[in-house]
């Protein structure tokens, strides 16, 4: 559309949509910020019973192989293949029944390990859609994105540092 601004585009997503935005991030370099909330990072460490895995199986065409769509699915296997340039802020409620909180904590130090800029909220008492946190997260998404879409903030640094 003529008056969309190429170069300030960001992504927000949750649960499923989240691990959306995982693997838009993977494919895509056009985007200045993205954001996760409640996101699944990986489907191979979940029980047979998990919320998430079932509805994965649910939307899987006959024939297909449960694993390789596990794999596909599961950011953990390729952070390092995210792309650099867009942030990405991790939300998760630390109530979070459908999706535990450990998968925006496992995928946080997979993003550590390979320099990618990324922050992580975890909302005490919150649950898979932050209800309760939901003021305070909708002003960290507001700051998230408009630090780096519409200010275009330089990425902040990763990996080790400091004394």
């Amino acid at each position: 559309l003529p008056y969309v601004d190429a170069d300030r585009i960001g992504i927000v997503g949750g649960s499923r949509g989240g691990m959306l935005v995982y693997q838009v991030l993977r494919r895509c370099s056009a985007l200045r910020a993205a954001v996760t909330i409640g996101a699944p990072s990986t489907m191979l460490v979940e029980s047979t019973s998990a919320y998430i895995l079932r509805l994965m199986m649910r939307s899987l065409p006959p024939g297909a192989d449960p694993a390789a769509e596990a794999a596909k699915r599961s950011a953990l296997l390729w952070a390092d293949q995210l792309d650099k340039s867009t942030p990405l802020l991790l939300l998760h409620g630390s109530g979070d029944r459908r999706i535990e909180p450990g998968h925006s904590l496992r995928l946080a130090m997979a993003l550590q390990d390979c320099r990618h800029p990324y922050k992580m909220i975890i909302y005490e008492n919150a649950d898979h859609i932050l209800a309760g946190r939901r003021k305070e997260s909708n002003r960290d998404i507001r700051d998230w994105v408009d630090a780096y879409v519409k200010r275009r903030m330089k990425l902040p640094r990763v990996g080790p540092h400091g004394a």
